[in-house]
């Protein structure tokens, strides 16, 4: 006898777990910067999974919901200046959206975050440049220090991320996961 349950192909349901993933996975920070970065594992892969799975509308919605747990979960923010915090959050985990929708469209899970984590990484240096210029330093010194700090917790987390996503066996579990999330599986309950 075989059944079809309806929980397998639930795209807000399984959008929901990899939100889930992704703010428990920004909490896990092995290293914490003065001026407010983080590096942390796979929070920027499993929002990039959402879009690559279902497309813009649950991307858009969870990657709302995740800026705003974000600031409640860091709020106070370490620093004298929130304002910068608050901008990073809201445009440098906006930008993840397009490469969410770039990775469904193209269904391309790595260009899309390959996109995503080079918007992220711009504008994670807009963001240094305009809030933590030092009107002490030239300018190019300013640049500097902005791609440089950056890199220190966006690149990184990328390079970490792509490394693991060029395992054929992640890529194969991933497809399958997208696969499972996006389709009824009949259930043979004579086996059990």
């Amino acid at each position: 006898m075989k059944i079809k349950i309806s929980f397998w192909n639930n795209k807000w349901l399984w959008t929901a777990i990899l939100f889930c993933v992704a703010v428990l996975f920004s909490c896990l920070q092995p290293l914490q910067f003065v001026e407010g970065g983080e590096f942390t594992f796979f929070s920027m892969l499993a929002l990039v999974l959402i879009g690559y799975f279902f497309g813009w509308k649950q991307m858009f919605v969870s990657t709302v919901a995740f800026i705003a747990v974000k600031i409640w979960i860091d709020w106070p923010f370490p620093n004298l200046k929130p304002d910068a915090e608050i901008s990073d959050y809201i445009f440098g985990y906006g930008v993840l959206i397009i490469g969410g929708i770039i990775a469904h469209k193209k269904d391309n899970l790595k260009l899309g975050y390959i996109v995503a984590v080079t918007l992220r990484y711009i504008e994670s240096i807009i963001n240094c440049l305009i809030f933590h210029y030092i009107a002490t330093d030239s300018v190019w010194a300013n640049v500097k220090e902005a791609f440089g700090y950056s890199a220190l917790y966006v690149i990184s987390e990328a390079v970490v991320t792509l490394v693991i996503l060029f395992i054929p066996k992640v890529i194969e579990a991933i497809e399958y996961w997208k696969y499972v999330s996006n389709n009824d599986m009949p259930i043979d309950l004579d086996t059990y």
